[in-house]
């Protein structure tokens, strides 16, 4: 942290973004900050029926990946595609 407060100082105030990333890269090299990748769910038919209104929200505000095997809703036939794409 020596180090970080030592940067800091010599880096005058119109430079701050430079300083954060020297700290981050410092930081980086370190081995103190990694980058986590998402963690992904996988939300079969019978979890889709019994979750809470606020699960799928939540996993989705906390940068969760929602891996839904089948689609959880009906698709619509190919007459109705076929409707919806000429209008």
């Amino acid at each position: 942290m020596l180090f970080i407060k030592t940067m800091c100082r010599r880096v005058a105030s119109t430079a701050i973004i430079a300083c954060f990333d020297q700290i981050f890269a410092y930081l980086w090299r370190q081995g103190i900050m990694t980058v986590k990748s998402p963690e992904a769910i996988e939300i079969g038919p019978d979890k889709f029926d019994t979750l809470e209104p606020y699960e799928l929200p939540d996993h989705l505000e906390r940068g969760r990946v929602l891996l839904f095997p089948t689609p959880p809703l009906e698709l619509p036939s190919d007459e109705e595609l076929l409707f919806l794409k000429e209008y």
